[in-house]
């Protein structure tokens, strides 16, 4: 345990990785106390941040700023501080249903659905991980894609919504 009383969050990271430089230290930190707990977390802001950057999925996990997955790889955007325990923990309990929440508490994990009015759904998954939450959004959008949002010939997709037999992949 390294406590840092009256030291900011980026100082306290930035000894850590000096002190990991010169001694094993376990793969996950815990950051706890009023300056590492942040402001909580924007649901809105994430989600304006997903659309903006057009991204699939975004991914928190403590002591790292929110994760993006932009066509299929992992940004490190600077659009927001890295988060704390508590701003996750938050978040999920803000938009959480209380049986999901329930889940949350009693068996370290969930998945639900969220709106976002007027900017997304989403489907969420929240665990606990090496005894810290991690949360996983799944960005989908209000409007669906025409096909040719997708670039996809309507022709083609209107031969293939009248076969009445087969796969199609």
């Amino acid at each position: 345990e390294l406590q840092c009383s009256g030291v900011d969050a980026d100082t306290a990271f930035a000894s850590l990785d000096r002190l990991a430089d010169v001694a094993p230290l376990p793969e996950v930190w815990r950051v706890s106390g009023t300056a590492a707990a942040g402001d909580a977390l924007s649901p809105e802001a994430l989600f304006l941040a997903m659309r903006e950057l057009n991204a699939s999925d975004i991914h928190l996990f403590p002591g790292a700023r929110p994760r993006f997955r932009v066509d299929n790889r992992i940004c490190d955007e600077e659009l927001f501080e890295p988060v704390s325990t508590e701003q996750i923990t938050g978040l999920v309990r803000q938009i959480a249903p209380a049986a999901a929440w329930t889940e949350f508490v009693r068996h370290k994990q969930c998945s639900f659905n969220y709106h976002q009015a007027g900017i997304a759904y989403a489907r969420v998954s929240a665990f606990i991980k090496t005894r810290v939450p991690h949360c996983t959004i799944r960005f989908l959008p209000e409007k669906i894609p025409t096909f040719e949002d997708l670039r996809i010939p309507e022709m083609t997709m209107a031969k293939m919504g009248n076969l009445h037999t087969g796969l199609i992949l």
